[in-house]
């Protein structure tokens, strides 16, 4: 590639055609910077915010904190940052336009984007951080998930992918902040999850920014206004998407019960609707003479507290509906189903709303109103909820706590361990593997699994449910990623120097090193873990990765190890005597193996190496560190 080229492409048509054009050659020349260069090169920004929501838009929850950050004097120091696509990004434009937002600014360019997420002092997140970022000592992490859940989530999930929630795991463990409206959603989504031993961030006790919307009064009767201008009472329709549906079968089943209601509501009655796109899409509302679509210009939760009543399934709005206090009905045709495909945390029978399985039940409902006592359950799922939602939870930005209700997550003193396999099922490892886990010490030691992303999935699920059957136990579902994207540019000229034999591993080592220490920290995020065992770990970067933990490492000499020289792998030799002098304690099952390991890495002479032939051994020497 023609250096001179690139850079007339890059100063004409930015770098977005610049990078295009690079990966189309795939060649990544060094001034195209990863995001390791971002950790090491770029100092934080003390004004810079970076909002990640749902869809890559600014709608709900994200909507009213920009309406405070943008709209409050106290902020006009920041700058706020909002990801959005190519499909999103004219709609977030609007909104900073409508809104009046001029401290507000839209993120689409993949390489912008990741300066943003290593320099930004606060981010906030309703879910999501991509897999490359890296947490950098000194930001702020507020995490506000998106929703109390009625669905099961995280290792708590019906779907064979649950072991893949890494990533969320993360998320949770690198969070300074976790948002909470009420104790069911903090003991619901830290049992699900399985890392709160590992996070060190504290509780905020507070109601979703959006349901601000709906406790605010201020707008209602100008909106039902501008909804209902001759006076009609109208209702809210916003089903969940079903994944086990195909979108024709959503199709269907919507049309049946907007096609009844729209022949059967009377003169002063009116349903609007907000349903997934793919299905509203397909819609025709101008053959509806009684159903609307939810306005795209008008908050929906500001719709919501002008209504008279919701109408959902198993969507989470309910919960934030119930702070207003109005009918809600739940149309729950395929109850049984949903249960069965997806799971719940409650029985939705306990729940005081409307239940009702036909469209015809469901104008009945409408039209007689609440005829129900919700008090119970306004108290457990709303005890937070106000108007002031928003505005108290941007104190954080201000470094202003002293009004908000925070709790301590984590005061666990067990010794943390991280497991590490890529083969648990693989040779004569197995039967300790498994021994270990179900026979371990629960009360002194907090034991985390993890492994290669397939062993995770149908293919062998064999393992990870043989260890999920055991009560209380911790599956970490990362693995430490070993493609090139995630070294530094300096790391990955040297790692092809390296791997071309024009550099010893000593050579590159002071490079490498630091690269794979970067790589644990954006895959295990912050974990305080006090020891991180590798089991048959087979690939050398995840090794090394593995090796970097800060913390005490017990490397197990598998016969992967052993065979090495057998099978002239250079590269994992060098790694194995890099862990040897890093100061890595190797241990085996029996002493033949220990003889055979000298034999094949003499370095190994200087140490003794630890026989662990039993989960109680195991046990007695994590607890003698």
């Amino acid at each position: 590639m023609n250096p001179k080229k690139l850079m007339e492409i890059l100063k004409e048509n930015g770098l977005k055609t610049c990078v295009k054009y690079v990966l189309a050659s795939r060649v990544s020349p060094a001034f195209l910077k990863t995001i390791q260069d971002h950790y090491y090169d770029l100092p934080i920004d003390e004004n810079k915010i970076l909002l990640l929501g749902l869809g890559k838009s600014v709608r709900g929850n994200l909507q009213y904190i920009l309406n405070e950050l943008n709209l409050n004097p106290e902020y006009d120091r920041f700058q706020i940052y909002v990801r959005t696509t190519k499909e999103t990004e004219p709609v977030v434009n609007e909104f900073i336009r409508a809104g009046g937002w001029t401290r507000t600014h839209p993120v689409t360019d993949d390489y912008e984007y990741g300066i943003h997420m290593e320099t930004a002092k606060f981010l906030l997140t309703e879910v999501y951080f991509p897999k490359e970022w890296i947490h950098k000592d000194g930001q702020v992490v507020i995490n506000i998930w998106h929703g109390t859940p009625l669905k099961r989530l995280g290792l708590e999930k019906m779907e064979p992918d649950k072991y893949g929630a890494g990533v969320t795991q993360k998320n949770f463990i690198n969070a300074d902040y976790l948002l909470y409206p009420n104790e069911f959603t903090k003991k619901t989504m830290l049992d699900s999850y399985r890392v709160a031993g590992l996070m060190q961030g504290q509780a905020l006790l507070l109601g979703y920014p959006r349901t601000s919307g709906l406790c605010d009064r201020s707008h209602v009767e100008e909106d039902r206004r501008m909804l209902a201008p001759g006076g009609e009472h109208f209702y809210a329709y916003m089903p969940t998407w079903k994944e086990y549906l195909s979108t024709q079968e959503m199709l269907d089943d919507t049309r049946k019960l907007l096609d009844y209601l729209d022949a059967h509501l009377g003169d002063g009655e009116l349903l609007y609707v907000n349903l997934h796109h793919k299905v509203s899409d397909q819609l025709d509302y101008s053959s509806f003479k009684k159903i609307r679509k939810f306005p795209a210009d008008l908050d929906s939760y500001r719709l919501l507290a002008a209504s008279d009543g919701l109408i959902t399934d198993y969507s989470s709005v309910f919960f934030d509906y119930l702070a207003s206090r109005k009918n809600i009905i739940l149309y729950v045709p395929d109850l049984e189903t949903y249960v069965e495909k997806r799971g719940t945390y409650m029985d939705i029978s306990r729940l005081p709303f409307h239940k009702v399985t036909t469209p015809q039940a469901v104008l009945e409902a409408m039209r007689s109103g609440k005829t129900y006592d919700d008090s119970e359950a306004y108290r457990e799922f709303c005890s937070h909820e106000h108007e002031s939602n928003a505005a108290e939870l941007c104190r954080i930005f201000l470094g202003d706590t002293s009004g908000l209700t925070l709790e301590k997550i984590s005061s666990d003193s067990r010794k943390k361990v991280l497991w590490y396999s890529d083969q648990p099922d693989r040779g004569n490892c197995e039967n300790f593997y498994l021994s270990y886990v179900q026979e371990h010490d629960r009360k002194n030691i907090d034991l985390y699994v993890s492994g290669f992303t397939p062993l995770m999935r149908n293919e062998r699920a064999r393992m990870m449910n043989a260890i999920l059957k055991v009560r209380d136990e911790q599956v970490f579902g990362m693995r430490p990623p070993h493609r090139n994207s995630n070294f530094s540019s300096r790391g990955l000229y040297t790692k092809t120097k390296y791997n071309s034999r024009r550099m010893t591993f000593d050579e590159a080592a002071p490079v490498l090193m630091k690269d794979y220490a970067t790589v644990w920290r954006m895959t295990f995020g912050i974990s305080p873990f006090d020891l991180v065992v590798l089991d048959a770990v087979t690939n050398t970067d995840r090794m090394l990765t593995l090796a970097s933990a800060p913390c005490r490492v017990l490397v197990f000499l598998s016969g992967h190890i052993l065979s090495a020289q057998k099978r002239g792998d250079r590269q994992l030799i060098d790694a194995v005597n890099c862990l040897i002098r890093s100061g890595c304690t190797f241990a085996a099952q029996s002493e033949e193996t220990v003889e055979k390991a000298k034999q094949l890495f003499p370095a190994l002479h200087a140490q003794e190496a630890v026989l662990i032939r039993s989960a109680a051994e195991m046990d007695a020497w994590i607890k003698a560190q």
